[in-house]
């Protein structure tokens, strides 16, 4: 198929991706307020006849050009009713105009059945104009079509301006800007048909008042609220979305300026289109510079290289927060581990003076106290090993031969527990590079875990395998699962389901996981067991 770039469509082309970015937004919401259907229903026919226009131009072969434009113009026939309708809702009128909206969308029917058979334009007489090759003159019949689309959107225009007059300022602003620019898009829209009739044509400048109202448009809804969208956009994603209308407005412009370079010249070898499309580009890319900078100013109020020097502090910011937010869970954990066997002594010790005698109260107290001493004891040292900064020690471990000494050490546990182990060891497993003692710790740790979810036994399959280039080594057990809930939070200091423990345990091991450079997940569900994955860079070859 055989098509030749119109400079004067391009304009056609960039609304039509505008609207089509708007309907993306609408979408999003997934809305069914009749402001939001009205107003998508509006703009999926601008988008239509702005994308049709556009393949309409661009056309070299006769029919595929009168296809284009008998879609154009059956999307324009649903503009006017659409329009009515949008307006009726914004300024408040819909429910006293509803004989007017079915009449609006009546005569949008049968000037679409109209539009079917061809009655608008005089297919005997086409000729080229402004760079559109298939130009065809109107027939008696058109002139209605102008007539009918006149008189709605008039009648819209009318009421928006009544309801701003009563409006409250915001809404009076918002108001006014849809009008404004609605107004102006469809009075340089309608020299688009001045074509049809031998008049003087504007193209393609009339159309870049349809590019003034898709954009103002555009600007009103994701910034000013337009349509009450309350729009969980971030800055980010509205940036990116203009970023692309930008880069994509730059690459049909080198395309078009590279055309009419083609016709002014008359060169027409690859060499010399390559030429001219870098000597375009580089001559344009000063603008696109700009435009990119203005944006960026626009969106976050500094240019993008201020931007790239933000997103470094913002990292470093973020690694603090964390380091932060890792040290205050830490002292509240401990805080609240610590209470409970404190709050035990002191009642015992106020009891003291008064039962200093009594050999029964000294045992228990000898006893209970001891206990808690322990208690308080084990969880500093917890606190110590999770928190402290290790020597890290440079070992060559083979981690089939770790994990098999680790459960050699829990053999009896396992055997009283009745746990089945199953060993999937990879023999072609690379070592990694690690502290021998802590990374036994941490499968020690994992395996424990396992044995303790299975207290009427089960299954414990330790599997290792290489895995896009890591030692991936993988503990699965029957046991009683972990809930979905707690998941998120199942590497969290002092986070624990269990009755007894101080939940520093995985939190330890992510930590020498961590510290290795490696990765740890978990999947599970309550009562389907749970599987523990962790991931480890092998040895570099460098070090064997």
């Amino acid at each position: 198929m055989e098509t030749r770039l119109n400079t004067f469509a391009v304009i056609n082309g960039i609304n039509s991706l505008v609207a089509f970015a708007v309907l993306f937004v609408l979408t999003l919401r997934k809305s069914h307020k009749p402001i939001h259907i009205a107003y998508g229903s509006w703009t999926i026919f601008l988008f239509l006849w702005s994308f049709t226009y556009f393949a309409w131009g661009i056309q070299s072969d006769k029919n595929r050009a009168l296809f284009w434009l008998h879609l154009c113009v059956f999307a324009i026939c649903f503009l006017h009713s659409t329009f009515y309708w949008c307006c009726m809702i914004i300024s408040g009128y819909a429910r006293s105009n509803r004989l007017m909206i079915g009449l609006s969308f009546a005569s949008s029917v049968i000037l679409a059945t109209l539009c079917t058979q061809s009655v608008f334009f005089d297919l005997t007489s086409i000729r080229p104009i402004a760079g559109f090759m298939f130009w065809p003159k109107a027939s008696s019949f058109l002139g209605l079509l102008i007539a009918v689309e006149i008189f709605f959107v008039l009648l819209g225009s009318v009421s928006l301006y009544r309801a701003s007059r009563h409006a409250s300022l915001n809404n009076k602003t918002l108001i006014n800007s849809f009008l404004f620019s609605s107004t102006i898009a469809w009075i340089f829209g309608w020299t688009n048909w001045f074509g049809f009739y031998d008049w003087p044509p504007m193209l393609p400048y009339a159309n870049l008042g349809v590019s003034f109202y898709v954009i103002v448009t555009a600007y009103l809804i994701v910034r000013r609220d337009l349509l009450g969208l309350e729009l969980a956009l971030h800055r980010t994603a509205t940036y990116a979305l203009v970023t692309v209308a930008v880069t994509t407005a730059f690459t049909l412009s080198v395309l078009a300026s590279e055309r009419l370079s083609r016709e002014h010249f008359g060169y027409s070898s690859l060499l010399g289109t390559v030429f001219a499309s870098f000597v375009i580009t580089v001559l344009i890319a000063p603008l696109k510079e700009l435009l990119s900078n203005r944006l960026a100013v626009l969106f976050y109020g500094k240019e993008l290289e201020g931007l790239s020097e933000e997103n470094r502090s913002l990292r470093v910011s973020v690694r603090s927060s964390d380091q932060l937010r890792s040290v205050a869970t830490l002292a509240a954990g401990m805080a609240h581990e610590i209470k409970n066997p404190l709050t035990a002594i002191k009642t015992f010790a106020e009891h003291l003076p008064a039962k200093a005698s009594d050999p029964v109260f000294l045992e228990k107290f000898r006893r209970i106290v001891g206990q808690e001493v322990d208690k308080i004891d084990s969880i500093v040292r917890q606190v110590l090993e999770f928190s402290r900064p290790q020597a890290n020690i440079a070992d060559t471990v083979a981690v089939n031969e770790l994990l098999d000494s680790t459960l050699e050490l829990l053999n009896a546990q396992m055997v009283r527990n009745k746990i089945d182990v199953e060993r999937a060891f990879d023999a072609s497993l690379p070592p990694v590079t690690a502290d021998r003692k802590l990374l036994q710790q941490a499968f020690l740790n994992i395996l424990i875990n396992a044995i303790e979810a299975m207290p009427q036994g089960g299954q414990l399959r330790v599997e290792t395998s290489i895995d896009r280039g890591e030692v991936r080594i993988t503990i699965t057990d029957t046991g009683l699962g972990i809930p979905s809930s707690a998941l998120p939070r199942i590497f969290d200091p002092f986070y624990t389901n269990k009755e007894t423990g101080t939940g520093l345990g995985l939190a330890i091991v992510k930590g020498i996981i961590d510290q290795h450079g490696g990765k740890i997940s978990v999947r599970s569900a309550k009562g389907e067991g749970a599987s523990f994955e962790m991931r480890l860079p092998p040895r570099p070859l460098s070090e064997s």
